[in-house]
């Protein structure tokens, strides 16, 4: 017991029969952490900095934390977008899946939303071999120039001019 109180910080030796109090109920097992921090009229900052200097486990989560993981964790495992799960619960997309690494969810995969098939790419760089310009490859296949022109950095399509298309020249075929 001891040991616990000589970790913490001197401007806290007022507060040693609250931290022993709230140590007790980490232990415990038994209260989570809004319950301790409520029961002690302490933050959860406060009870947190103690764990950590204090080399105290962690409290159980509180319940609605348990219930929404649950929920989230429902939905992710349904296959449902990760993105609509992230704005539902106000949380980033980087922390759903960070929570779905951590904790071992399964069944999903995830793709971004601006995933082109590789039937879609090949068939932007033949068009681009071809000498179609960057936005009538995108028109012609349903994105962006800029997308297109990633590609063709990314990948080093080769580039071959056709005849009569010249700088400057507007041709007049379509791609359809």
């Amino acid at each position: 017991m001891s040991d616990y109180v000589h970790k913490l910080p001197r401007c806290h030796k007022s507060m040693i029969p609250i931290f022993l109090a709230a140590r007790e109920q980490v232990l415990s097992g038994e209260y989570t952490i809004s319950d301790i921090c409520r029961n002690n009229r302490i933050s959860v900052d406060t009870l947190r900095k103690w764990r950590i200097q204090c080399g105290l486990p962690p409290a159980k989560p509180s319940r609605y934390r348990v219930v929404v993981n649950t929920v989230i964790q429902r939905r992710y495992e349904s296959g449902e977008d990760i993105n609509a799960i992230a704005r539902c619960f106000n949380v980033s997309r980087s922390t759903v899946r960070h929570w779905a690494k951590t904790n071992g969810w399964k069944g999903q995969t995830y793709t971004p939303a601006n995933h082109y098939s590789p039937e879609l790419v090949a068939k932007a760089r033949d068009l681009f071999s071809e000498g179609f310009t960057l936005e009538e490859i995108g028109k012609a296949i349903g994105c962006y120039r800029t997308t297109v022109g990633t590609w063709s950095r990314r990948f080093n399509w080769p580039r071959t001019c056709r005849p009569g298309a010249g700088f400057g020249d507007h041709r007049k075929e379509s791609l359809t």
